[in-house]
């Protein structure tokens, strides 16, 4: 793909969702190369193919909120919910975890340890493993993992805005 057309798709998803990419316009007249290997990543930060998606989009919104990036959070809200995920799902999630399902609460809080690289109770961790498959636990991991990336990225440019900063609409 060419500069070019790597371009009119940064733009396009930046008009499509509201959200200021020139972190990546950056990355692509800077570094090329590198814009093509964070290019080929992307899918792999959108990867649910064993999780049903609300326990996907319930792990990533813990991860988020880790990073602590309101962007990003505000960015995976637009993208859960043109996902079709339920409202009430999103605003517990991302606005009163407490008030999730037992299963999916247990679900985020698992992904709030794993992001923060703290050990979850043993007990926390055995309904995880119990409730999910190998294949699922991985996906979490990826989840958790690729939430990482790009509130990252915009933290070593100096232009993340915390979580408690911007009020995120759902």
């Amino acid at each position: 793909m060419t500069q070019t057309e790597h371009l009119q798709l940064i733009n396009e998803f930046e008009t499509h969702y509201g959200y200021d990419s020139q972190y990546m316009r950056d990355l692509l007249k800077t570094s090329p190369s590198g814009y093509q290997k964070f290019s080929d990543m992307l899918p792999l930060a959108r990867h649910n193919e064993l999780l049903d998606a609300e326990s996907y989009w319930v792990s990533k919104f813990a991860a988020m909120k880790v990073q602590d990036c309101g962007e990003c959070l505000q960015l995976n809200v637009k993208m859960a919910l043109e996902s079709d995920i339920d409202t009430e799902i999103v605003v517990a999630a991302v606005k009163d975890p407490d008030s999730l399902s037992n299963d999916l609460r247990d679900l985020y809080d698992y992904s709030t340890s794993i992001a923060k690289n703290e050990a979850s109770d043993n007990a926390l961790t055995d309904r995880m493993k119990a409730r999910f498959s190998k294949g699922q636990l991985l996906e979490i991991g990826l989840s958790v993992s690729t939430a990482a990336l790009f509130p990252t990225i915009k933290r070593a440019l100096g232009i993340t805005k915390s979580c408690s900063i911007i009020d995120i609409s759902i």
